[in-house]
């Protein structure tokens, strides 16, 4: 029901219990399972990772946006003590999108934005997530909602550069 767009009230009432018994109960048997049948470490990080940050979202379609963010944030120190870049960055993207969508808060959602921005440039594959374009334009039209276009022109210059070059081949956005 989470993500579905036509989901009342009740259904996500509904789906709030079953979300917090999976993450307050089930998970820890879970994971506890998966340990013994030797599934790695990292595998069960990522399930409760995807599990915090999807709860912080149905807090947000119930209106609690502040709880919300809480969960995204016990998600990052997981990510951040647990997993690896990539999905360190996945939730700073993920916090920098849920300030920008949801709570309005532009400046922090540039800043979660660059963390991430950060982590992708760390790596050549990383460079290549489509979430790293995500990433590049949120930061640009965020600093377009500041009234900072010119700040965010940069970003949204590289998202195009990097597109293009994936469209084309090797074609320079110069050359066009």
């Amino acid at each position: 029901y989470v993500g579905e767009i036509h989901t009342n009230e009740k259904e996500l009432q509904d789906a709030k219990i079953i979300l917090e018994n999976h993450l307050n109960f089930a998970l820890q048997y879970v994971e506890e399972i998966w340990e013994a049948m030797g599934v790695k470490d990292k595998h069960i990080y990522i399930s409760r990772n995807r599990t915090l940050l999807l709860y912080a979202d149905l807090l947000r379609r119930l209106g609690d946006s502040k709880e919300g963010l809480n969960y995204k944030f016990q998600a990052l120190d997981l990510a951040e003590s647990k997993l690896l870049a990539r999905d360190i960055a996945y939730v700073y993207q993920d916090i920098g999108l849920y300030y920008h969508l949801w709570v309005k808060d532009y400046e922090n959602a540039i800043k979660y934005y660059k963390d991430a921005i950060n982590i992708f440039e760390t790596d050549l594959i990383l460079k290549k997530e489509y979430l790293y374009l995500i990433t590049l334009d949120g930061i640009a039209s965020s600093y377009w909602f500041l009234d900072q276009a010119d700040l965010g022109y940069p970003y949204s210059k590289k998202a195009a550069d990097i597109s293009l070059k994936r469209l084309y081949g090797q074609i320079d956005v110069r050359q066009l």
